[in-house]
């Protein structure tokens, strides 16, 4: 019996090291993210249920270098494989202020910020819908030390990477996901005030990065 419970001791030990050290491999990347990811939930008034939420990250500069070294650190890149992997992030990232966004609302119809905005030839977003008595239900704005922008584009991603769930662990089964991304003159300055609203009819829900610097 003492062996049995020896053997369990060991296991379990081994176990938690183990999980330790997984989480130990990461601790900057996770530090970075967390400063810049925000979130909100807003709750009916009924029953107390939540309308809808958002936890959003920010892809700053910061992020986007604590991403490239996390995943070289994990691939064992080479300088080369590492070099090539910035550059093909930064393509994605760095030319316009953009936003990861999972988005929760209860009835999973409400969840069309994808067909409720697109791109207009002013770089300014308007809604796909072709019904003219019908409103959009959600409207996105992006603040940054007073200045307020639409966003540019607004895309769904229908099905999520292992890669980006691994960058973005807060996702869950009920959260849809999105790339939102925004006018490059939108955010010019990244220590400042950061706000994500998104106002509807079913709720309403502020992001905001304020505190986090």
């Amino acid at each position: 019996m003492m062996n049995v419970l020896c053997q369990i001791c060991v296991y379990g030990f081994l176990l938690f090291g183990l999980s330790d050290s997984l989480l130990a491999k990461e601790p900057s990347y996770r530090r970075v993210l967390s400063k810049w990811t925000a979130s909100d939930t807003d709750y009916a008034r009924s029953d107390s249920m939540a309308n809808l939420a958002a936890t959003a990250t920010y892809l700053s500069e910061a992020w986007f270098d604590a991403r490239v070294q996390s995943y070289a650190k994990e691939n064992n890149l080479s300088a080369d494989e590492k070099e090539s992997y910035e550059k093909t992030l930064a393509a994605r990232f760095r030319k316009e202020p953009t936003l990861f966004l999972a988005f929760y609302t209860r009835d999973k119809l409400w969840n069309t910020l994808d067909r409720d905005t697109k791109k207009t030839e002013n770089g300014s977003a308007q809604s796909k819908r072709t019904d003219a008595l019908e409103e959009p239900l959600w409207r996105l704005r992006l603040e940054n030390n007073g200045t307020m922008c639409e966003p540019k584009r607004v895309s769904k991603i229908k099905k999520v990477s292992p890669e980006e769930r691994y960058f973005f662990p807060y996702l869950n089964r009920w959260d849809s996901a999105y790339w939102v991304t925004f006018p490059e003159t939108c955010v010019t300055d990244e220590t400042g005030k950061l706000v994500l609203r998104i106002d509807g009819v079913y709720g309403h829900v502020e992001l905001n990065w304020k505190q986090k610097h």
